[in-house]
């Protein structure tokens, strides 16, 4: 049996076991159907039968509302890459795929109580056309954090430092205002670094620093009189590569660069720029420090 007619002879065996009133969720159904979009979307590369076989799990298999977001993201991705693959090979007016995404996305939104798990979803619907409406009827916090970060990224990778600095201190008055670091705090810290590392660059007079500028650079300056670079690169509790280290690193940054300490600011920014948790993004802005400072 190929798998077309398996998938009409599971569809219509569940339709007449649906007939059952009060009939609990079957999981040999669930199964059944799991792993045909599986094999449609792996071993046949049908990705659009994948995603149909996900959409009637969901509509009669799911026992928990879990089991059914699950199926809708993984339905919709199914979706899109049909999509693609037809507009790759040139098929015309068909949107079957895009609808069955618009489907599962729209779904998997109505259904979803979590705003981060709902950014998330509208961070990929999006993805399918940038002027959906439903992505300002959904708008959330993170929704709104992200793209934000993603559009200072933008203006990293294009040298535009100001704007890009713009963007970064809103996130953080943002929190602010919303009293939520803590919610944020792996965010928080990634843009901190980012902020700090565009200011060292710019080095902004005075009178164009916000108190929110001179707070980042404050809270990172070496507060040791007895500073000691070399003592600092060469202690192997920095290998560790823990986040703790690398806000040591930072620190140590900041008062090479206040006190021009050309030689050790490459050592350093190499340091920082192979730990795990520098962005690309970070790791362009630390090439171009080490080019203002050392060159």
């Amino acid at each position: 049996m190929n798998l077309i007619e398996e998938f009409k002879s599971s569809a219509n065996k569940l339709k007449k076991s649906q007939r059952v009133v009060f009939k609990k969720h079957d999981t040999n159904d669930f199964n059944q159907f799991n792993q045909l979009s599986l094999k449609f979307d792996k071993t046949l590369s049908l990705p659009n039968y994948g995603g149909l076989c996900l959409l009637i799990m969901v509509a009669k298999c799911c026992s928990s509302d879990i089991e059914a977001q699950s199926a809708l993201l993984r339905g919709a991705r199914m979706f899109r890459r049909s999509s693609g693959r037809k507009n790759m090979l040139g098929f015309m007016n068909d949107n079957s795929s895009v609808e069955g995404a618009y489907r599962c996305y729209s779904q998997a939104l109505y259904s979803e109580k979590d705003p981060v798990m709902k950014a998330c979803i509208i961070r990929e619907f999006n993805e399918i056309n940038k002027n959906l409406s439903i992505t300002s009827e959904f708008s959330s916090h993170t929704h709104r954090i992200y793209e934000l970060e993603k559009a200072s990224n933008e203006n990293i990778c294009s040298n535009d430092y100001i704007l890009a600095l713009e963007k970064l201190t809103e996130i953080i008055e943002d929190f602010a205002e919303r009293k939520c670091e803590n919610l944020y705090s792996d965010v928080l810290i990634r843009v901190e670094f980012s902020r700090l590392l565009l200011l060292l660059i710019l080095e902004l007079p005075t009178n164009h620093q916000s108190p929110s500028h001179v707070k980042i650079v404050e809270k990172f300056l070496w507060s040791t009189e007895n500073f000691s670079s070399e003592s600092i690169l060469n202690n192997s509790r920095l290998s560790k590569c823990w986040k703790s280290d690398l806000i040591l690193l930072f620190e140590m940054l900041v008062h090479l660069c206040k006190t021009r300490q050309y030689e050790s600011i490459k050592d350093i920014c190499d340091m920082i720029s192979s730990h795990h948790l520098i962005t690309p993004e970070q790791n362009m802005l630390l090439t171009n420090l080490i080019k203002l400072y050392c060159t």
